[in-house]
């Protein structure tokens, strides 16, 4: 049997959170994070994003799991208690993964040498996103940017949007239940609310929609993107970005968005009690038999979050 640890994610605690959802019966409260703390009106991406991305493996480059062309989500098959799924090379894997998360059945279990960081136990250190990630950081180590966001998402009668997934960027989606084409359907429950943290590390855009591979499903959710100073997640920083992300969302998962007075995820004054949630790299795994890139997407980390407080334990 083998887990995503197992398989040699090198996975820290690792959990994210989005800066809160929509009301509605899940009761997740409305709240907007801001472009910049100190400035909304400003995006800050202080540094170009490293484009050196060579993560194309040496053995035969038409082997290999190809890259998604399936529209909308399919699950994945099962083996018992255990997930059917595929190494970057093709090969069967079978993969216990966090109740509630059922992958799709293209998404690619990650190459061992993507490493993922630590996230803190006090949460409470991330919950500044300059400081934990951009500006607040040295010149040279600073991780991730912040575009925009969008709440009370998707705000559609069949909670299905049309989402794009920027090319060296990140997107976090959160809410009761997530349905991402290509990655999977994570469903939450009482007092425990989902989070799908998807970091692309190529140059091209996806397009989830009904001409690529299908629409998002978030229920009463958010969704948020900025830049990766760093896409290569081969790289050293990629790590620190990583975790930074994960803490920073799993902080508003625990805490909603004290500065602001909002709280009410999961339809509660102490916000969520858990937090099932799941990471995913697009990356690129040699080509496919025509010569075009072959992209996947990498299972990176998967566990349940439980918070006291601000403080987290993670489950795997």
């Amino acid at each position: 049997m083998a887990s995503v640890k197992e398989l040699g994610i090198k996975a820290a605690p690792f959990v994210l959170t989005a800066a809160i959802v929509g009301g509605g019966a899940f009761g997740i409260t409305k709240a907007m994070e801001p472009s910049s703390p100190s400035n909304p009106a400003v995006v800050r991406t202080m540094e170009t994003p490293s484009v050196a991305i060579t993560a194309t493996p040496t053995p035969n480059e038409a082997a290999g799991t190809p890259t998604p062309d399936a529209k909308g989500f399919q699950p994945a098959e099962q083996n018992g208690n255990q997930w059917i799924l595929r190494n970057p090379d093709g090969q069967e894997v079978n993969m216990t993964l966090p109740q509630g998360f059922t992958p799709d059945a293209t998404l690619v279990s990650a190459d061992p040498k993507i490493l993922v960081g630590t996230v803190n136990k006090d949460l409470s250190i991330y919950s500044d996103w300059e400081k934990a990630l951009n500006t607040g950081r040295q010149e040279g180590d600073r991780l991730a940017g912040y575009n925009y966001d969008y709440n009370d998402f998707c705000p559609t009668e069949d909670f299905k949007c049309n989402v794009q997934g920027d090319m060296y960027a990140w997107r976090v989606f959160q809410g009761q239940e997530v349905i991402i084409p290509g990655i999977g359907k994570l469903e939450g429950g009482p007092r425990r609310s989902v989070v799908a943290l998807f970091l692309n590390a190529t140059p091209d855009v996806v397009a989830w929609d009904k001409d690529e591979l299908g629409q998002v499903e978030v229920k009463r959710g958010f969704t948020a993107t900025g830049r990766s100073f760093d896409a290569n997640p081969y790289s050293a920083q990629f790590p620190k970005e990583e975790s930074g992300l994960l803490g920073h969302w799993l902080f508003r998962q625990a805490a909603g968005t004290p500065e602001k007075s909002y709280v009410g995820i999961t339809d509660s004054p102490e916000n969520a009690h858990s937090t099932l949630f799941v990471v995913v790299v697009r990356n690129q795994w040699g080509n496919n038999q025509d010569g075009t890139p072959r992209y996947q997407f990498q299972l990176v980390d998967a566990g349940i979050a439980t918070f006291n407080g601000t403080n987290v334990t993670i489950s795997k």
